[in-house]
């Protein structure tokens, strides 16, 4: 297999493919990343871009991008780019052409340009020009578009390259040979920092951070963290043996569902949960920005539109701020949690038997969806654990399994606890979903565990 280039991980329907880009022939060649480029005595500005990873296929504020099948999650090793599109000055200096600008051009362009500067330049790849973008708009370096210009970019498929043209909202396919005055390209090369061995293992090799043993007696009081002056507690839970899934007081009436059964004994090691679901301060805190839809000015609210991948990079950001080791809790850890642990009875929500003291939730007969509110609205359950019925969704580390069964289905993820746009059923404690792992929705957030 030639050396890596990038891996992108895109859900098709149900099904989930991991590309490696083993196909391309110029990601043999790698460079150092040089702040100028000079190319037939024009000096050209270059923007380093580290390794990471982010959800392709959406605008900034997280809404699908037009002209896009489906959002992605694509993690991509080091490279340079260039800080502004290929001038008309640049264009005439290496072609002795004025004019409209094609695919195929460009292309011949890059080659000019690699021969004369040694260096192994091409046009931009698609996630390498959006992945710049993302990080412009986030204020983290990475480049802005041109008003008035749309981009070429190389995309991958079919054991060929394409061509795409893209500007911040839009993206379209463009045939190699098309000419418009409006379009320009930038170059880009490898630069040979490789992707960070956490980045792989969660988005590439499906390995996202897992537990590690907790001291729970030292952890019993609970542990109150701060970052970027916003403060979250932890809760310690000891572990210990229940009934997982279709138990008597999820079973009354049938109420629970196929996926619950059968009800199967587990044994949870120590673990630690928040609190609270994160909020949409603390996202804020640690990412510097916001999923689309969730409003900066009430930060006490769960933080919303939040897909599995997101999560985990959400968590990765928290881990390297923090210097500790965060995740998601298994399926098996949040069930317990929300029945209240070693002592916790057989109740048919998070605290109680009665849904209105503990969840946020829409009632039966209600004209629309209840609306999340800030956490610690309502009592906790006997943890001190608070909405883990109602508010927001919350994403667990696990593929979706069928009970009793071995096998697991990663294409799948498991959300747990219900929102506040979710009828009573979907706020029981046995209650599964499995959603893509891409997929976004206003009340989908997270919680996190140690």
């Amino acid at each position: 297999m030639k050396s890596l280039h990038r891996v992108t991980v895109l859900f098709v329907g149900i099904l989930l493919l991991i590309t490696f880009s083993c196909g391309r022939k110029d990601k043999t060649a790698e460079a150092p990343f040089q702040p100028v480029l000079e190319v037939k005595g024009i000096q050209v500005d270059m923007v380093e871009m580290q390794p990471g990873t982010f959800s392709m296929g959406c605008v900034p504020d997280g809404r699908k991008l037009t002209g896009t099948e489906e959002i992605h999650q694509a993690v991509i090793p080091g490279y340079a780019i260039m800080a502004q599109p290929v001038s008309p000055e640049l264009w005439k200096a290496v072609t002795g052409k004025d004019g409209k600008i094609s695919y195929d051009e460009a292309v011949k362009f890059a080659a000019k340009v690699a021969k004369w500067t040694g260096l192994p330049v091409q046009v931009a790849w698609e996630d390498q020009w959006e992945y710049a973008v993302r990080k412009g708009w986030q204020g983290e370096g990475g480049i802005r578009p041109v008003k008035g210009i749309r981009e070429l970019t190389s995309l991958w498929g079919d054991e060929k390259i394409g061509a795409v043209v893209r500007t911040e909202t839009e993206r379209a396919p463009i045939a190699s040979y098309t000419k418009a005055g409006d379009i320009s390209f930038r170059l880009t090369w490898n630069t040979g920092k490789a992707i960070p061995s956490e980045v792989y293992s969660t988005f590439v090799e499906n390995k996202p951070p897992i537990r590690e043993a907790i001291d729970y007696q030292a952890m019993k009081p609970g542990e109150t963290l701060t970052v970027n002056g916003v403060s979250f507690k932890m809760i310690a839970i000891e572990g210990g043996a229940f009934t997982m899934g279709a138990t008597p007081s999820q079973t009354a009436f049938d109420y629970a569902k196929e996926d619950e059964k059968p009800a199967h004994d587990v044994i949870v090691s120590d673990f630690a949960l928040g609190e609270t679901e994160v909020t949409v301060g603390l996202w804020q805190a640690v990412m510097g920005s916001l999923p689309y839809g969730n409003n900066p000015r009430t930060p006490e609210i769960p933080v919303g539109n939040v897909s599995w991948y997101g999560a985990q990079e959400f968590i990765l950001k928290l881990n390297a701020l923090t210097g500790r080791k965060f995740r998601l809790p298994e399926e098996e850890e949040w069930e317990y949690a929300a029945r209240g642990g070693k002592k916790g009875g057989d109740l048919r929500y998070a605290g109680s038997t009665v849904l209105g003291e503990v969840a946020v939730y829409t009632p039966n007969g209600s004209e629309k969806p209840s609306k999340m509110k800030p956490v610690k609205s309502l009592r906790p359950n006997g943890l001190g654990l608070y909405d883990m019925s109602g508010n927001a969704w919350e994403w667990c580390r696990n593929g979706f399994y069928t009970y009793g069964r071995d096998e697991v289905n990663d294409e799948w993820r498991v959300m747990r606890g219900g929102s506040a746009a979710s009828l009573w059923d979907a706020c029981r404690v046995s209650n599964r979903s499995k959603i893509p792992a891409t997929s976004v929705k206003s009340t989908f957030g997270l919680r996190l565990a140690l």
